[in-house]
């Protein structure tokens, strides 16, 4: 499952969230250890060290279309 978090697209939306500049992060994560909460998560420290599968390190030469 891939999907976009409400507190993310409301940071990208509203302006809070600066893709070009901003530390972004993608995190593999497995769900038996770890309830998806999209509505409600909003930091990594939301979903639990033992989910956590592999974090990236931060994104770079990021592109938007």
């Amino acid at each position: 499952m891939n999907s976009l978090y409400d507190k993310g697209r409301e940071g990208f939306l509203g302006g809070d969230i600066d893709w070009d500049a901003d530390d972004i992060r993608v995190i593999l994560v497995d769900t038996n250890d770890y309830i998806v909460d999209l509505a409600n998560h909003e930091f990594l420290t939301d979903v639990p060290g033992a989910a956590r599968v592999a974090v990236s390190s931060s994104l770079t030469s990021k592109t938007k279309t």
